[in-house]
């Protein structure tokens, strides 16, 4: 079926969310931190089954992250509509506890593919304030009657046009992007001051949710920021209820380091040996205050600056508990890379998300 680019994108985060909340477990939760792109990978608990085909065992033909993938094809700065099978729509949206009606009266119209078109229909309905989505195409269930329209005679939608770059889109074009850098803006600046409550009431309410769960947290995770400048926004994409777009900036830290630590980027392979004994030299001071998931860090992040606030922030710890591992203290300028995305909550353009941009990676 054909459903709406915004409607999909929200469906998504939605599903995310709801796999998140009631498929992975503790530990999982635990490593990855948030609900993204990488919990896709996850395999249900105890088994080698992708989350996915757990979730949806009638689909276990689809790739892992068939729906995260599908995101770049549901765009919406490119595209109003976009299509996805009617079988996966459907499985997916009882999932989300979503049900036929019981008072439909016309049961013969019930193919699976009308079946499908009502599920979307109720999770539409659900969501209708945050979608404003207005089709009579969308509707085929009259909760007054108890009918459902015959889908073949439905009025075969028309496909919008590209819009025009008319002065007046222009001008609406500008001040949204002007809106969008004054919001981003002000999130760092009071970051740099710093007023964490100010920076944290800019964040949706869903992501203050999920990603910290409360301001004490958020607050936290700031514990070795002295300041930010050089900041820079650019690339603003803007759609109908998201936007994204790319942040530059210099990050002041006070953090703590080791002598382990010292020159790392500069090792040879020929002093591999030298590697091995400084990573087990951390080893034994984390075994020594009990910290238990010293062995999850991934080896890269040790060639970060850092990694001592990605320790302690990462394993819910207190930040003086990692003095034992990295004694020293010291202020570094770290340049930062992020892609933002924003999200439209009551009129307003709030932070949704914040994925660092690593500069090179393999795959």
């Amino acid at each position: 079926m054909d459903i709406p680019t915004i409607a999909y994108n929200r469906f998504y985060e939605v599903f995310l969310n709801h796999i998140w909340e009631h498929h992975l477990s503790e530990k999982q939760k635990k490593i990855l931190g948030e609900p993204d792109y990488r919990v896709w990978k996850e395999c249900k608990e105890g088994t080698d089954k992708p989350i996915i085909h757990a979730v949806l065992p009638r689909h276990d033909h689809i790739y892992y992250n068939y729906f995260y993938q599908r995101l770049s094809e549901f765009d919406p700065n490119n595209r109003q509509y976009g299509y996805i099978n009617d079988a996966l729509i459907f499985d997916a949206l009882k999932e989300l506890n979503f049900e036929i009606p019981k008072k439909i009266k016309n049961q013969s119209l019930l193919t699976p593919r009308v079946k499908a078109h009502i599920l979307l229909q109720l999770f539409l309905e659900e969501h209708q304030a945050e979608l404003l989505i207005q089709s009579d195409s969308l509707i085929i269930f009259d909760w007054q009657t108890g009918k459902v329209r015959n889908i073949e005679k439905l009025v075969k939608r028309k496909q919008t046009s590209a819009l025009k770059k008319n002065e007046r889109t222009e001008i609406i074009m500008n001040n949204e992007q002007h809106k969008i850098e004054e919001i981003i803006r002000r999130f760092y600046n009071n970051i740099s001051k710093p007023d964490l409550r100010a920076a944290w009431e800019l964040i949706a309410p869903l992501t203050q949710k999920l990603r910290w769960g409360t301001f004490e947290q958020f607050e936290l995770g700031y514990t070795n920021t002295e300041g930010i400048d050089h900041l820079h926004v650019w690339d603003i994409q803007i759609g109908e209820v998201i936007a994204n777009c790319k942040v530059f900036y210099e990050d002041h830290v006070n953090i703590r380091t080791g002598e382990e630590l010292g020159n790392l980027d500069i090792l040879k392979v020929s002093q591999l040996e030298t590697f091995n004994s400084r990573v087990n030299s951390l080893k034994s001071k984390a075994q020594a205050i009990d910290f238990k998931n010293f062995e999850d860090i991934e080896i890269y992040k040790l060639f970060d600056l850092t990694v001592s606030e990605y320790i302690w922030y990462k394993n819910n710890m207190d930040p003086a508990a990692v003095a034992a591992i990295f004694p020293s203290q010291k202020s570094y300028k770290v340049p930062r890379l992020i892609h933002v995305a924003l999200t439209k909550h009551e009129n307003m353009w709030l932070l949704k998300n914040f994925t660092p941009v690593r500069t090179h990676q393999i795959t």
